[in-house]
């Protein structure tokens, strides 16, 4: 598809707008803005040295004990599914058989290095369900029966070791939609996932449904799910079909190339809450802290090979990053 046929100019002046200081927050990825610190109180999002990991699914991070038990309610579906999965002797063996031959020593190191994955990647993450839900059709397709998959592959133990960068864990394989028995049988084991998201936003008239994804991992058997909220699009005059396809497969790519570069994206303190930067995290005085490539992206001028890679492929180049999720925020 040619890009010139798109009306560019159109698109600008409709989506690509940045919002004044007049205009009311326009939702995008929850929660927009995180610490840069990678690890937090599932609870009250504070960051510190001294956090604790839920003994039972080794996954979620507390402050302390207080923290866990308020957070239990939203934790504990999650929690049980991680913990019961390798209940019984037998299959035990045989998940810890599968664990070893893709670079992981046990459960507890594999489940921390996914909730480390998913919490440096959670914007990218978020942006790619909504991409994929608004790709498929109409934002009212949601259905109980549907899910997006999520096929991770995991990096080798040397490859780990040698990045260290708990982003980079994994790279993401392949996205489809299924609507499978085994998805069914999955949603139904894991629906207090999906009533959290709804009571959550049930007061919000916008609020359409929780899209479920699953996270299959390639090598181990065990899978992993969570709920996105989608809403109804922010502007009443939609573009066409095709353009908000280039839009929304410009922004997965964009998100699914950042991932796999260990790259990740998230919304700088301060900054533009539905714009996010590309980052890198490094150990600072004891704990994984995020810092940004560039503090703008207008300031970015090339030289990063992986990057320019990613946005070389984008389907919209005279539309920039920070234009694309602007738009992706209005649709």
């Amino acid at each position: 598809m040619n890009p010139a046929v798109m009306n560019p100019a159109r698109l600008l002046a409709d989506l690509y707008t940045p919002l004044s200081p007049d205009e009311p927050l326009i939702r995008g990825p929850d929660p927009p803005i995180v610490p840069p610190e990678l690890r937090k109180c599932e609870w009250c999002s504070k960051s510190s040295r001294e956090l604790r990991r839920c003994a039972a699914c080794n996954s979620a991070l507390y402050c302390n004990r207080e923290c866990q038990k308020a957070a239990w309610k939203r934790h504990k579906t999650t929690c049980k599914a991680i913990a019961t999965c390798v209940t019984g002797k037998p299959n035990e063996d045989a998940v810890l058989a599968e664990l070893r031959a893709i670079g992981f020593s046990s459960m507890a190191e594999f489940s921390e290095a996914l909730a480390d994955f998913r919490e440096a990647h959670g914007w990218a993450l978020a942006c790619i369900a909504k991409a994929a839900a608004r790709r498929e059709g109409s934002p009212e397709w949601l259905t109980p029966t549907k899910a997006l998959c999520i096929h991770l592959s995991p990096r080798s133990a040397t490859e780990r070791r040698t990045h260290r960068d708990p982003g980079s864990a994994f790279w993401i394989k392949k996205l489809n939609f299924s609507s499978s028995d085994s998805v069914d049988e999955l949603r139904e084991s894991r629906s207090g996932l999906s009533f959290t998201t709804q009571n959550e936003h049930a007061e919000d008239p916008d609020y359409i449904g929780a899209l479920l994804v699953v996270y299959f991992i390639e090598g181990f058997r065990v899978t992993m799910s969570v709920t996105y909220a989608q809403f109804r699009p922010m502007v009443l005059d939609l573009p066409s079909r095709e353009e908000q396809g280039a839009i929304f497969d410009d922004l997965s790519m964009l998100c699914v190339g950042c991932i796999n570069m260990g790259c990740p994206l998230r919304v700088l303190e301060g900054n533009d809450p539905i714009v996010a930067l590309p980052g890198r995290f490094s150990r600072v005085q004891g704990k994984w802290t995020w810092k940004p490539l560039f503090n703008d992206w207008k300031e970015y001028r090339g030289g990063d090979a992986g990057l320019d890679g990613v946005l070389g492929r984008l389907r919209l180049p005279d539309v920039s990053p920070a234009q694309l999720m602007t738009a992706m925020s209005r649709l």
